[in-house]
């Protein structure tokens, strides 16, 4: 009777130490979601200011190609700032987008990084040998 108690001791003891590991992993897991929305949020609002300047560079150009228009005297002269402003702005777009890409491919690697340590440290802790020893599991 005494080894029945003491043996289901060991196994509350081992179960409340396996709830506490749980709750733990959940814990950490949580604040490892936490920082990856955080990497999120702050590309958004890296990208957001990105845009902003971009728009706002573009229609500078835009309003300096307008009165360029303006002041044109020949055909050709117009012909000259479309096509100096088409050039401008398909520079800037690809600028910008590879910026923008660059970006992206930096936030998803820094956002991923502490998901990818906390899932890999759980497999490694789920590949660990059961933590019973041999004796006592042929004893009960």
């Amino acid at each position: 009777m005494l080894y029945q108690m003491d043996q289901m001791q060991l196994l509350t003891k081992q179960m409340l130490d396996r709830m506490q590991a749980m709750t733990a992993l959940h814990r950490s897991t949580m604040d490892v979601l936490i920082e990856y929305s955080e990497t999120c949020f702050d590309y958004y609002d890296k990208a957001q200011s990105m845009s902003v300047v971009f728009m706002q560079t573009s229609f500078d150009h835009a309003m300096g190609c307008g009165n360029g228009l303006l002041q044109a005297r020949t055909m050709r002269d117009s012909m000259d700032i479309i096509n100096g402003f088409s050039k401008k702005q398909i520079d800037n777009t690809l600028k910008e987008a590879t910026r923008a890409s660059e970006l992206a491919s930096l936030t998803l690697q820094q956002a991923i990084a502490p998901l990818h340590q906390r899932f890999s440290a759980a497999l490694v802790r789920s590949e660990l040998p059961d933590t019973v020893p041999e004796k006592k599991r042929s004893a009960a």
